[in-house]
């Protein structure tokens, strides 16, 4: 599924493609979306965050190397895309967590996604829950 924010001349413009959320256990009190963002627009995408219905609260964020040689979380304030720039958000990568959750969707379901873009309306879409993410079984 891809979506395409419609701009005025001078603005960002920003596509979703391969949008998806992994799936959880029953239990999980938080959730990652991944997706790859593209601005076709004329000047930068400023992505300053994301609301659902399923979620109280989004972030951004990164996974980064620690001094111990482990893995952690870095959180984003936004993500910047130049004209003609795309970012994947994956798994390992740079995703979207979803956190204060009503409830934990199941594989199959679709949750609905808005991303917050400065100067501009939001991006919306339907993100599926998958066990991985688009075309691995």
């Amino acid at each position: 599924m891809v979506l395409l924010m419609l701009a005025g001349p001078g603005m960002a413009q920003v596509v979703i493609e391969r949008p998806w959320v992994r799936a959880a256990p029953p239990v999980a009190s938080s959730l990652a979306a991944y997706m790859t963002l593209t601005n076709t627009g004329s000047t930068t995408a400023h992505i300053t965050g994301a609301t659902s219905p399923l979620a109280g609260q989004l972030h951004f964020h990164r996974m980064v190397g620690q001094p111990d040689g482990t893995m952690g979380m870095q959180a984003l304030q936004a993500i910047e895309l130049a004209p003609g720039d795309s970012v994947t958000l994956k798994p390992g990568g740079m995703h979207l967590m979803l956190t204060r959750l009503n409830r934990v969707p199941a594989a199959g379901d679709q949750i609905r996604i808005c991303l917050r873009i400065s100067q501009a309306e939001p991006v919306c879409t339907l993100f599926p829950v998958q066990r991985n993410g688009p075309g691995n079984p």
